[in-house]
């Protein structure tokens, strides 16, 4: 799949961000736990996914780039092929296209990191490098505003580390043995962001219906 789309396609025209390839390996991996290889040749399921992934991340690509990057590895694959394929596909996943990946979350993060920083308080918690040719927020001096490439390092180092998690968990590694992580204070942090609100914690009245039903069996059972 990385040779047939995403940053180290085969075919300069297929190179797509990572999360499009991260999204079409999902979706290939989605169709084929209910469908068999018998029925469905892999080669032509792997380029209708790739097609399909950069329409779901907005990065469309077109169907005559898709069989040329197929034909670029000696595993050519006909447009009209790959159109048939594609609506196989989305039958066989149940037209399920929500996909998350990793890189669309540090994504995210760098959004979210780039607002704050905007933001009066969120400048005030940080000290650039060189504060030349820099604007003020909300007009105070001493106050840099934040430049268009100024969290590319934090967002390229964080898709690195993606890349790497990736590439462990195949090996059956936690995916985070390069970085010298203290895996009892990962475990703590992630514990905290699980009570967290965006991690979908249930409201009140869902923990009470369980309760009432612990009892309830509870009281069976005696």
């Amino acid at each position: 799949m990385p040779l047939l789309i995403g940053p180290s396609a085969a075919l300069p025209r297929c190179r797509r961000d990572a999360k499009v390839a991260s999204t079409a390996c999902l979706l290939f991996r989605r169709f084929y736990l209910s469908n068999s290889v018998m029925m469905h040749d892999p080669r032509t399921m792997l380029a209708a996914s790739a097609f399909l992934a950069s329409k779901v991340e907005d990065c469309t690509i077109s169907i005559s780039c898709i069989e040329s990057g197929t034909e670029e590895m000696n595993a050519r694959v006909r447009a009209r092929d790959v159109l048939d394929a594609e609506v196989r596909l989305i039958r066989g996943i149940d037209f399920d296209l929500l996909v998350f990946s990793p890189y669309k979350t540090v994504l995210s993060f760098t959004e979210d990191m780039r607002t704050f920083l905007r933001t009066e308080r969120g400048a005030g918690l940080v000290r650039w490098p060189s504060r030349r040719g820099r604007g003020r927020v909300g007009g105070r001096r001493g106050l840099a505003e934040l430049a268009g490439e100024d969290l590319r390092p934090m967002h390229d180092e964080a898709m690195r580390i993606c890349d790497d998690m990736i590439r462990e968990l195949r090996e059956g590694k936690h995916g985070c043995g390069n970085y010298e992580l203290d895996m009892d204070e990962l475990k703590g942090l992630n514990k905290k962001l699980k009570k967290c609100r965006a991690w979908g914690l249930s409201d009140k009245k869902e923990k009470k219906e369980k309760k009432k039903k612990k009892k309830k069996r509870k009281a069976e059972d005696s």
